[in-house]
Order: C-alpha cells, then sequence, then structure tokens
C-alpha cells in the first residue's frame, strides 16, 4: 500500500506535468487548414481566353497532393512539408479534408501553397494513379487564365481554421509545361533541357543606356554584355506531310526568356524545356529571339533564328552541352589587365612620380638588377643591347618585356585564346636558357628564335590574347 506521502508527492508531480503539457500545447501554433477547390472552364477563364487548356476527363476526383512552404516575416522559404487528403463535397463545392499544421514558437510566421495536384484512383494497386487537374504554377503560361493562384499567403496562428480558395484546370500531361511543372517526370512524358547562352556584341552603348539592359546591369551596359534571349517552343500540329513553315501548323507551348534578375547574367544560361512523349515522335521548334536596339529607338525582340529536332534530338550544343550564340561581331578575347611592349618597360625602370612605387621591381616582382636567365647580365643590361650584336637579343628583349606583362603587369595566359602565346612564352624560356649571346645557332634555333619573338611581339602589343594599355 502507498503512504499517503508518497501519494501526494505522486499528485504534484502529476499537476506539475499535466501543466507543462498545458504551457506547450498553448505555445504550439496549430493551424486547421482547408482548401476550396474552383474547377475553372472555358467561360470563366481570366480574360476568358481558353488557349489551349486540355479538356476535362469523365474521372472521379479521388484525393489531393499539396505541397505547403513555410516562410518567415520576410517572406524567405524556411522547410516545406507535403500533404496527401481526401476531398468531399461541401455545400456545392469541393474541399479537401482538414489537416493540422502544428509550428513551435520559432521564426515560422507565414505559410505559402506550394503545389497542388488531383488525383484519380481507378482501384488497381499495379496502376499508378492518375493527376486530373491540377494548380498552374507561379509564372506558367496557364497561371495568367485563374484568379486564385498559388499564391496566397496565410498567416499561422493558435487554433484557428484557414479555408483557402484554389483555381485549378484539367489537366492532361502532353500540356506539363505549361503548368509550368519542369520538375516531374510521368509515364509517358519526360521533361527534357538544354542551356542557352548568348552574347550581344555592339558599337552603339548609347541605344542601350535604357530599358531592360541597363536595369539588369545596373546601368553598367558594354559593347559585348550577355544576351536577353526569347525561346519560344513550338509543337509541329499539321498533317505529316504538311507545311513545315506554317505557322498555322505549329502549337506554341512555351516561352522562355532570361530578362529576369534571376535568370540573367554573366555565363548564366537560360533552361530551354520541352516536353517529349515516349510512346510517339513529335516534331518542335525552337524560335529564337533576341533583344535588341532597333533604328527607331527603343528595344525590341528581333528575330534570330529556327531550330527545328524530334523528339530528344535537340539542336546540337557541343561538348560542353550549352547553345553559345554571338550576336554582333564579337571579341572573344579573354582581357585580364594589358600588356605593355618592350620600349615601355626599358624606359620605365625607374619610379612613378605620382605614386611612388617602382614601374617594375617592388617585392618579389623582376627587378631591373636581376640576372636575366642565365646570363651574366642584368635585366635592364639585356634591354640595352642592340640586336644587331646578337640574334639572341631579338627574342631575349621580347620575351623579357612578355615576362614583366604577366608577372608584374599580371596578365594571364592561361585564359581562352592564349594557348599560342602561353605555348611561345614557355617555349622561348627554354631556348633561352639553353643558348647565350655568344652561342653559334644552328638554322632550326634562329627559326625558332624569329618564331618566338614575333609571337611574344604580337603578344606585348596587344594583338594577341591581351589587350594594348592605352
Amino acid at each position: 500500500m502507498m503512504k499517503k506521502g508518497n501519494l501526494g508527492i505522486l499528485l504534484v508531480l502529476l499537476l506539475i506535468n499535466s501543466c507543462i503539457n498545458l504551457d506547450d500545447s498553448l505555445n504550439m501554433r496549430q493551424l486547421e487548414l482547408s482548401i476550396a477547390i474552383d474547377n475553372v472552364d472555358f467561360n470563366s477563364l481570366k480574360g476568358g481566353d481558353t488557349g489551349d487548356v486540355p479538356e476535362c476527363k469523365e474521372l472521379s476526383m479521388d484525393y489531393a497532393v499539396f505541397e505547403i512552404d513555410f516562410l518567415d516575416d520576410q517572406g524567405n522559404e524556411l522547410s516545406s512539408q507535403t500533404f496527401q487528403t481526401d476531398l468531399f463535397n461541401v455545400n456545392g463545392k469541393v474541399v479537401t479534408q482538414p489537416v493540422k499544421i502544428n509550428m513551435d514558437q520559432g521564426i515560422v510566421q507565414f505559410a505559402q501553397l506550394a503545389s497542388f495536384l488531383i488525383y484519380h484512383d481507378d482501384g488497381d494497386p499495379a496502376v499508378e494513379d492518375a493527376i486530373i487537374k491540377a494548380a498552374p504554377a507561379v509564372g506558367s503560361k496557364y497561371s495568367s487564365l485563374v484568379s486564385n493562384t498559388l499564391e496566397t499567403v496565410f498567416s499561422i496562428k493558435k487554433f484557428t481554421k484557414e479555408e483557402i480558395n484554389l483555381d485549378v484546370l484539367c489537366y492532361d500531361p502532353w500540356y506539363i509545361i505549361n503548368f509550368g511543372f519542369t520538375w516531374i517526370n510521368l509515364n509517358d512524358i519526360i521533361i527534357r533541357s538544354q542551356c542557352w547562352y548568348g552574347t550581344l556584341c555592339v558599337d552603339n552603348i548609347e541605344s542601350y543606356a535604357a530599358g531592360a539592359y541597363s536595369s539588369l546591369l545596373n546601368g553598367q551596359v558594354a559593347a559585348q554584355m550577355p544576351a536577353i534571349l526569347k525561346v519560344n517552343v513550338l509543337n509541329y500540329i499539321g498533317a505529316a506531310d504538311g507545311d513545315y513553315e506554317d505557322d498555322v501548323n505549329w502549337d506554341l507551348l512555351i516561352t522562355h526568356s532570361n530578362n529576369s534578375v534571376e535568370t540573367y547574367g554573366e555565363n548564366v544560361c537560360l533552361e530551354v524545356f520541352w516536353p517529349d512523349n515516349k510512346e510517339r515522335s513529335d516534331l518542335f521548334r525552337f524560335d529564337v529571339y533576341v533583344l535588341m536596339a532597333t533604328d527607331e529607338g527603343g528595344l525590341e525582340y528581333q528575330f534570330y533564328n529556327s531550330y527545328a529536332f524530334w523528339d530528344a534530338e535537340a539542336p546540337d550544343a557541343g561538348t560542353d552541352g550549352i547553345m553559345n550564340l554571338q550576336f554582333g561581331v564579337c571579341d572573344n578575347r579573354s582581357y585580364n589587365e594589358c600588356t605593355y611592349t618592350q620600349g615601355f618597360w626599358k624606359n620605365h625602370t625607374g619610379t612613378n612620380k605620382k605614386t611612388g612605387l617602382h614601374y617594375w621591381g617592388d617585392e618579389t616582382k623582376p627587378k631591373p638588377d636581376d640576372l636575366f636567365l642565365n646570363t651574366t647580365l642584368t635585366n635592364d643590361q639585356v634591354f640595352k643591347k642592340k640586336p644587331s650584336e646578337s640574334k639572341y637579343y631579338i627574342l631575349a628583349h621580347q620575351f623579357l618585356a612578355a615576362m614583366l606583362n604577366v608577372e608584374v603587369g599580371g596578365v594571364s595566359l592561361s585564359v581562352v585564346g592564349c594557348s599560342d602565346v602561353q605555348e611561345a612564352y614557355i617555349d622561348a624560356e627554354e631556348l633561352l636558357r639553353r643558348v647565350t649571346p655568344s652561342t653559334v645557332l644552328t638554322q632550326e634555333d634562329k627559326e625558332l628564335l624569329v618564331y618566338y619573338a614575333e609571337t611574344l611581339d604580337l603578344f606585348n602589343n596587344g594583338v594577341l590574347c591581351s589587350q594594348h594599355c592605352d
């Protein structure tokens, strides 16, 4: 038998524990959420535009699968959760069975529907349930046709009930991209994608001082900049032997563009999606446009080219998998810093009066009084030697200038377009270490000496690999 003292202690502990549990429940944010579904028909589409929305199938709506993103008070996504719930008809409208969302007292303040799909269950476990209705993803082609969209944000409050109105459209997997579902592969449809990147080169920068380029580049428009592209994805719907050039035989599936902060920038490719049906062959076409200045002023998308292909056989993108396009006459050399000729380095061995720094020779950089390679002459003495004294100095002058452009000027030889110069630079040093000014050169060495000197001279003058300093 339990003693009265022990019984009293037990009752006190139970009371304390119940208070703690009660406090925990009071501190818990619990939201009961249901979604009221409005099936948008052709007569109630926003703006009255039926577009090419698929027709509804005579199948029962059995359950819904939806994802909720949890946000902080700044709208930043913190986490997400997926729910599956049955559907019911309540007072003439279809609603989801309420789901309870429990969140602690952390920084989660708001939530937002990220996706919403309605499935039909045919009762056969061996057959995958079919999506028959869906809410278009934000920013998709179909999102402009509905009023109650996935963008709805709701607060998470204690012990509240929330009902969200959401518009859905009848779904067909062939129209998957129009719904914005580039993240899902269904039974017969595979979502293909390809990266496109363009470089726009112009000589009328002032025409781009206002508009999309200036906005995306924060006003820093240049003669060479990433191009703003628009790619229309079309599917051929005409007869098998029809006129492939006639646009009435082509159905516009989706338009992709990089005209936004998120998709535009240096080395940022535009990802173009299209649906590939595994059960049949389909002819697709990419119509590519670039945003350019017009003669009348302003910017307009101007047609560049069309690319037709079957199924997954997209236009050849090369080994890197990126379709690289150039608009205008572009200089493909990768400039980093600039170069000076041997005359500059020869005549600037002292101190810059404006900066108080040596033109060359500071810290660990080559100095005028350092010995040149394996000779007994200093760099300054080599510069003062005349080529008539030895052919050796023809190459030595150009190599020394190139070395200073690289080690002092910071010009890199490992960038795109510099392989010939880099090879000549390495081989020239090897030759200059192997021979001396007094060496009797073979005919082969004479030819190599001249070739290396000419190549490095073009580099030092800003013709190859880099640009010349003004």
